[in-house]
């Protein structure tokens, strides 16, 4: 399988946010001065190299790359939130949050989809800017050389970003260091565009690979972290034998290919920190795969409490139906934002090594994956209320059953 850019989203401490039936997926978070993105990649069939990319400059930042898929119907996106302005109120809707750009293959032209949303991302919880209010900058259509300039974003006291269309590919290609701390995997490094890397991962073992964790740091592994999930229900994400790719995003790439961009980025390391095997075990760095584990286990635990919660409401007799939904909303906003102890108790078990000094990463994963299913939750509910405004016991049911996975 390869992946490919899906869209970006801005994080908010960083928060895990819904990507509705895609799985396996693998997340990285980046961050450049104000202007913060995170990058959700999915795997996808194989599909052909990109030919183009937008590049896109933000004031006096490096330029951005946005890669255009060549996938039938498939487009990439990317969200970018705004610096807080002096006086501003992020509270209120008078003044633009963040900007979307949407790109997508139409021929030998490329469409272009441009937006500022109002609102704050940190409470909504959204990927994109569905749910926000939102205007136009300006739809175009593009073909490679040809430029634009967002000057709608001048209406709205932001300094107009300029958007070009280039080559994907780059003439002075980068070596990319990697390391694998974990043996049972094998790195190669398969290509290289204005994105980033093409990365093969190759599971030598006869187990069975369900989770991954990267950093581009040999010394820090917490640096740039990018978590890669088989998904509770879903196969396996290296299975043993096979391969799994990966889009790795550099920025030294897409300064390799822009002249006018001084080399500021450092260069890109890839680091294998740890993964987890279906079989129970792990390799790699053990707080990492502590840490990864805590997510999967406060994540299947929320879950059970979130049905059970929700079933409890629905069978309850004294809760009327047209106060089902609100009932759920308000037990949702309610629950403790604490792990289960037993997740605790679980992991000293498996990771024998882990020190005190580590439990309050390892916590701060746990509660940030509760938090993840909540929000996913009641974005879940706020869809079925807006579909089903009165709904029957058979609705309930059906909602439970699609929405069992949560991810």
């Amino acid at each position: 399988m390869r992946s490919r850019i899906d869209s970006l989203q801005v994080p908010a401490g960083v928060r895990r946010l819904a990507a509705e039936g895609r799985e396996p997926m693998l997340r990285f978070v980046t961050c450049a001065f104000l202007l913060c993105t995170a990058t959700i990649v999915h795997a996808q069939t194989p599909s052909t190299p990109p030919r183009f990319a937008l590049q896109i400059q933000r004031e006096a930042l490096p330029p951005t790359f946005l890669i255009v898929s060549e996938e039938e119907n498939a487009s990439t996106s990317l969200l970018s939130q705004l610096p807080v302005r002096s006086g501003s109120m992020y509270d209120s809707n008078n003044l633009p949050t963040a900007v979307e750009i949407e790109c997508k293959l139409n021929g030998d032209a490329i469409a272009i989809t441009t937006k500022v949303a109002f609102g704050a991302f940190d409470k909504s919880g959204s990927t994109t800017t569905a749910g926000h209010p939102q205007q136009s900058l300006g739809d175009f259509s593009v073909r490679l050389n040809d430029s634009i300039v967002l000057e709608k974003m001048a209406d709205y006291g932001l300094q107009p970003w300029s958007i070009k269309v280039v080559s994907a590919q780059i003439a002075r290609p980068v070596k990319l260091a990697n390391v694998s701390r974990v043996p049972s995997i094998q790195i190669e490094i398969a290509g290289q565009d204005l994105y980033g890397y093409d990365v093969k991962l190759r599971n030598i073992s006869s187990r069975a690979v369900t989770n991954l964790v990267i950093s581009n740091s040999l010394h820090d592994p917490n640096s740039f972290m990018g978590f890669a999930a088989s998904g509770s229900d879903g196969p396996p994400l290296i299975e043993p034998g096979a391969t799994h790719d990966v889009r790795y995003p550099c920025a030294r790439s897409g300064q390799a290919a822009s002249a006018d961009a001084a080399s500021s980025a450092p260069p890109c390391t890839f680091v294998l920190e740890a993964a987890l095997f279906a079989d129970g075990s792990f390799e790699g760095d053990a707080r990492t795969a502590a840490r990864m584990e805590s997510r999967d286990l406060a994540q299947e635990s929320e879950r059970r409490r979130i049905r059970q919660l929700v079933q409890s409401i629905l069978a309850d007799p004294s809760v009327p139906e047209s106060s089902q939904t609100a009932r759920i909303r308000s037990a949702l906003d309610n629950l403790s934002a604490q792990p289960d102890p037993a997740i605790f108790d679980k992991l000293r078990l498996k990771f024998p090594s882990l020190l005190t000094s580590e439990l309050p990463s390892v916590n701060a994963d746990a509660k940030a994956a509760l938090a993840n299913e909540r929000a996913l939750a009641l974005q879940a509910l706020e869809r079925f209320e807006t579909s089903h405004p009165a709904p029957s016991a058979a609705a309930w049911s059906q909602w439970l059953a699609s929405t069992e996975g949560m991810d």
